[in-house]
């Protein structure tokens, strides 16, 4: 079977052994379960491609969060960190020739205003 997304984000390393702290772990896990997994999880690692990517950030600033509501561009940010870091792992181990998510900026996030 062709190594699709959902076991390298979830399986080998969400789900092994990790440095990342249980905090970030448990938001890492919910990235995955919740923004991840439902639009890319059935992608063939090979075929991901960056346009697939940055569909998928302007899906989840739509309507990828609960019960359809747009999702923030940090949360999107989140999730395109924690896909970037698993393609990074794929490409380590030569299942990917590339990582597609480094190509793909994640959305910019609005500064806040001062009123100084």
């Amino acid at each position: 079977m062709p190594d699709l997304i959902d076991p390298i984000v979830g399986l080998t390393w969400l789900d092994g052994p990790t440095d990342l702290a249980g905090k970030t772990l448990e938001r890492y896990k919910q990235l995955a379960d919740q923004q991840i997994i439902p639009h890319l999880g059935t992608v063939q690692l090979q075929k991901l491609r960056p346009a697939q990517i940055q569909d998928w950030h302007s899906t989840l600033m739509q309507w990828g969060g609960k019960g359809g509501k747009p999702l923030s561009a940090r949360t999107v940010g989140h999730a395109h960190r924690v896909l970037h870091r698993a393609l990074e792992r794929a490409a380590r181990a030569e299942m990917v020739s590339r990582n597609v998510a480094h190509v793909i900026e994640p959305p910019k996030v609005e500064g806040r205003r001062s009123n100084h």
